[in-house]
């Protein structure tokens, strides 16, 4: 069978893969679009030709050129100053208006206020060509007549500019008025009182020259804004003149228009002004609001009439629902009365911009001076008459009215907004029962307004609202999703009512909806979320103990079955998500009799009770209320005691023991206990631990309790961690014959003790016992580690790591560390267990990185310090063969050594120790060539240095270590690791040296030139595995793939050696 096409044969023919023409080309269709992108980038680089030379010109001759005086206002003189007539008094410095900037591309101009014409360009706008050109034309001008560029100069050519230009120009006026509008921003206040009668009077002009199209619709839009200026600059003295008012009866004009942005301009100029709290009386209206009133109450009774259309009304509510509250109250009433007939009257359309219009009006909480608290009432009930809208919409905006006026009168006067409370609510929870989705959310929402700003901590109104929405629930109908819906926002609203009212609200009627809902709950899963949500914002807010009196949880606790499965096991996972933390330390007291009487009676709940009391230890070491625990200890310890002491927890039944509790034997029970034992300890007053630290001892010496004298050894242990210097002599003393027991078990106990006695070896508080226990500790440094057991080696180590780690002199250190090195190194052997491996691992480690840390104390370099522990490892370098088994194992552990020292420190090691190291590999790779127990770790100690050392310094060695590892002939009976930890090598030798050097050496022997064939044929198969489908590479990095394989082996061989790089100090006191 053939192989397979990558690519379809002939799946091509017949396709023209060039365009005409692009033969030649490499890339033809891409060479096209960068052809294009290449002559759009050229283009940018050249000169900008000067915008519309011709338009420039006109404009230029538009303007007078001799003076920049506009009638007698002030002018620019030559040193940056305005003057008015020689009048020194209206003086103003320009100084602080005066910027040098970057000459443009586009114009001459370089005042940073115009920077938008520069910096935002939109391609093909003509507006910004006009723009562009009066800015350029205005530069000129200002230039030639001397000026800076200042924004007062500015400003002064374009005000002349905009008063010459011809209103058939409506491009140019509006790029005038935008740079007007740009300018008006910079001009200073009182520069702006002064120039508001001619100014105001050249843009009212344009506004009466310019007819109100599209395509004027941007000059107004922007001469409106450059007009709001001025009237915002303006003092409250000027508006006693009746032509400043008429000027915003012109802007109120404006936003009746038919294009949107002159009306949202018209409307935003007008609300800022009109709630300017600078200019407003003593009332607290604008001197201007009450002429808009009547010209809006005007055209609203003109429309009433027939006279207008329904969108003209709108935009006139539109504009009122921003203004509104600041009307005077003489105004006031008439327009809402009109509000009030447009909201009740019309189309939904009108309706709802009505009522939108008063809801606004009121949010913004109209003063006494607009709205009385009599007007306010009389609204009320004037929205409470209108019916209740049958469309959606009108009825949300109706609601949202009618309860912004609520907000509004309890603001003003509390007591008579509770008197009228009572119906609202009712029908707020009426509309409840329309089953709609969207009107539910808006009355939810409209509830928790009235809940938040009326109810607030009103008994009586919260239990009213309360019994009209359990009401409005109705549990005779039938309960269908559409019922659901409805029951969901009752429910949200019902909980915003327990938030605001808390404990206010408890009573008979909220017993009675906590019952009848307890009961719909209990038949199925109707609503079962949103109930769920009510209980637990009850409990939150309210309280459990009320919750669960009204709604009680009953299950009998001797019956399996109803305990587990009972009418309302709904609740419980509600308590536990609703519940809050009560004050620990007086929660507490009251929960130790119970722990302790199911610690002590009840078997099958010891689990349960352990991991409570363990959660309370916990807690109260997190909130500093240690005291509460320390207060029970005596009551807790000898129950936790007798529990892990217990032979057995099964009981005997028919002749058969079973286990008392489902799924947890007597072993786990035990471990619960003693790692409750170990949390309590550091709480256990000092004079009660040395107590149960006599009687334990005493309980190990009886003869009689040889039973239990190995889980006495544990309580010793964890008791150890918190005892004084006077118990821990007395432990001392106790266990001291045991270090020399023939029992196994209990001199692993005793060293287990005497390592977890040392970890505590830095307590200043026990420097006193440890210096008088010196001479126990050289006693066993000296014993012989064959004698111990061999499951106690690993805690004798342990024990070492303590004191190393703790040592800073060092004299001491590398005189302990001479004593320790050979039964370290020797229990790196695989004959011992892996923790003892561990164990021994992490103590060469620790003991390499204290002499580095001490020994720069003391002004020794890191390569003196490690050369003090390898000296002892190349003293074994000889010409003899190690033929017997004990020399074998010796080598065996110094490899290992020498491997995890070089994997860590050799980037410390100087030049000497280098060389003596790779000697040393070399040597271990002859001695061990012919031995398969040899072998793996010499090879593995060599790919170590081949890894670690830099380029440069491993290219010293490459002839000296080719040469004799390829000098040296492979047994044929060597064993699977020895063959994959020479694989492993040579990966690494291939990766660091080119494959003909290798071969140089290789060559000699069939052997190695296989080894070297298939791994190269390997590494082959697995570049190919990387490759895509259509031999493309979907790795960026070949070489990278084949060193993550390397790896991903070296782990696998590493898993049968020790663990070269684990550094868990903690190792020792795992369970």
């Amino acid at each position: 069978m053939g192989k397979s096409f990558r690519v379809r044969p002939k799946g091509g023919m017949g396709k023209n893969a060039l365009p005409k023409g692009g033969s030649s080309s490499c890339n033809a269709k891409t060479n096209i679009h960068r052809t294009t992108a290449k002559n759009a980038r050229i283009l940018k680089r050249l000169p900008h030709v000067a915008v519309d030379d011709a338009l420039s010109a006109n404009l230029m001759r538009q303007l007078p050129l001799k003076t920049m005086t506009i009638d007698q206002e002030p002018t620019a003189s030559e040193n940056g100053s305005m003057k008015n007539g020689g009048d020194g008094e209206d003086t103003i410095s320009l100084s602080n208006f005066t910027a040098a900037t970057d000459f443009s591309n586009f114009t001459n101009c370089s005042n940073p206020t115009f920077d938008p014409v520069h910096r935002e360009w939109k391609s093909g706008s003509k507006l910004q060509v006009e723009v562009v050109s009066v800015l350029a034309a205005a530069s000129e001008i200002i230039n030639k007549n001397g000026g800076t560029g200042t924004d007062v100069e500015y400003f002064s050519t374009l005000l002349m500019s905009l008063q010459s230009v011809p209103p058939n120009e409506v491009n140019k006026i509006a790029a005038i008025s935008y740079l007007l509008n740009l300018n008006a921003k910079k001009i200073s206040k009182p520069l702006l009182v002064k120039l508001f009668s001619h100014s105001t009077k050249v843009i009212c002009d344009k506004f009466a020259d310019i007819p109100v199209t599209d395509h004027s619709s941007g000059a107004l839009k922007y001469l409106i804004s450059t007009l709001g200026y001025f009237l915002y600059a303006q003092p409250a003295s000027c508006w006693q003149r009746m032509e400043n008012i008429n000027i915003v009866a012109i802007i109120l004009r404006l936003s009746r228009e038919e294009q949107p942005w002159v009306r949202t301009m018209s409307r935003r100029v007008l609300r800022n002004l009109l709630t300017d709290p600078r200019c407003s009386e003593e009332n607290g209206t604008h001197p201007a609001a009450k002429l808009i009133g009547e010209l809006i109450l005007k055209d609203l009774c003109a429309s009433e009439s027939g006279q207008q259309n329904k969108t003209y009304v709108a935009r006139q509510l539109c504009l009122l629902e921003g203004i509104m509250h600041k009307i005077p109250k003489s105004i006031f009433r008439e327009l809402g009365e009109k509000v009030l007939h447009f909201g009740s009257a019309g189309d939904n359309m009108l309706k709802c911009a009505a009522l939108q219009c008063l809801q606004k009006c009121l949010m913004q909480h109209p003063g006494d001076n607009c709205l009385t608290a009599d007007t306010n009432i009389q609204l009320i009930v004037a929205l409470r008459s209108l019916e209740s809208p049958s469309d959606v919409s009108v009825c949300a905006y109706w609601l949202k009215a009618l309860v912004e006026a609520h907000v509004c009168l309890s603001a003003k006067d509390e007591p008579k907004s509770f008197g009228m409370l009572d119906e609202t609510l009712q029908i707020c929870a009426d509309l409840f029962k329309r089953r709609s989705t969207v009107l539910g959310e808006a009355v939810h929402l409209s509830c928790l307004r009235l809940i938040q700003c009326c109810i607030q901590q009103n008994s009586k109104a919260s239990t009213t609202f309360l019994e009209s929405l359990f009401l409005s629930l109705d549990f005779k109908q039938t309960m269908d999703e559409a019922r659901a819906e409805s029951w969901k926002w009752v429910l949200k609203t019902m909980e915003g009512l327990l938030e605001e009212s808390k404990e206010l609200i408890l009573g008979e009627s909220f017993t009675n909806v906590l019952k009848r809902l307890a009961v719909v709950r209990d038949k199925g899963e109707f609503c079962a979320a949103a109930i769920d949500s009510f209980f637990g914002s009850a409990i939150r807010h309210i309280g459990i103990e009320h919750v669960v009196d009204s709604v009680p949880v009953t299950f009998s606790v001797d019956n399996m079955s109803t305990s587990l499965d009972f009418k309302r096991s709904w609740m419980l996972p509600v308590i536990c998500q609703s519940i809050q933390h009560a004050d620990f330390e007086e929660a507490f007291p009251s929960l130790c009799p119970i722990i302790g009487a199911l610690l002590n009676e009840r078997p099958d709940l010891r689990l349960t009770s352990l991991n409570a009391l363990r959660a309370a230890l916990k807690l109260a070491s997190a909130q500093g209320a240690d005291g509460v625990m320390e207060r029970f200890s005596k009551n807790f310890m000898p129950i936790l005691f007798a529990i892990y002491t217990s032979t057995s927890l099964t009981t005997k039944t028919n002749g058969e023991h079973k286990a008392i509790f489902m799924g947890h034997n007597d072993q786990s029970v035990k471990l619960a206990t003693l790692e409750t034992i170990r949390l309590y300890i550091p709480r256990v007053p000092g004079e009660l631990l040395t107590t149960y630290v006599r009687l334990a001892i005493e309980k190990t010496q009886n003869p009689e309790e040889r039973v239990n004298k190995v889980l006495i050894m544990d309580i010793l242990i964890a008791m150890s961690r918190g005892a004084d210097v006077n118990s821990l002599s007395v432990i001392m003393h106790a266990i001291s014959p045991w270090f020399h027991s023939d029992d196994a078990q209990m001199q692993k106990k005793a060293y287990r003790l005497l390592a977890e006695i040392y970890h505590r070896f830095s307590d200043p508080d026990l420097q006193e016992f440890f210096a008088e226990n010196e001479l126990l500790l050289d006693e066993l440094i000296r014993k012989d580690y064959n004698t111990v057991a061999a499951s106690a080696r690993s805690w004798r180590i342990a024990t070492y790591r303590s004191v190393v780690n703790s040592l800073q002199d060092w004299n001491a250190l590398s005189l302990l560390c001479n004593q320790i090195y050979w039964e370290t190194v020797s229990l790196m052997d695989h004959s011992n267990s892996k923790p003892t491996r561990v164990q021994a691992t992490n103590m060469l480690l620790e003991i390499c990185a204290q002499l580095i840390d001490v020994g720069s104390k003391n002004g020794e370099t890191p390569s003196t310090a490690l050369d003090f522990m390898l000296s002892n490892i190349f003293s074994t370098q000889n010409a003899k063969e190690f033929r017997e088994e004990s020399d074998a194992k010796m080598l065996t552990a110094n490899l290992t050594a020498l491997s995890i020292i070089t994997n860590k420190h050799l980037r410390l090691m100087n030049a000497s120790l280098i060389s003596r190291l790779v000697s040393y590999a070399l040597w271990s790779w002859k001695v061990s060539v012919r031995s398969s127990s040899l072998l793996p770790v010499a090879s593995r100690l060599i790919r170590v240095i081949c890894l670690r050392l830099p380029g440069y310094a491993l290219e010293q060695y490459k002839d000296l270590l080719l040469e004799t590892i390829f000098a040296t002939e492979l047994s044929k009976k060597s064993s699977v690791r020895s063959r994959k930890a020479n694989a492993l090598m040579l990966e690494v030798i291939l990766d660091k040296f080119s494959t003909e050097s290798i071969m140089k050496y290789a060559a000699q022997h069939v052997a190695w030139t296989k080894y070297i064939k298939n791994i190269e044929k390997q590494r082959r198969r697995r570049l190919t595995k990387k490759k895509g489908p259509h031999g493309e590479n979907q790795e960026s990095n070949p070489k990278q793939n084949v060193d993550e394989e390397y790896d991903d082996d070296e782990k696998e061989s590493d898993e049968e050696d020790v663990e070269m790089n684990s550094d868990d100090s903690d190792e020792f006191f795992v369970k």
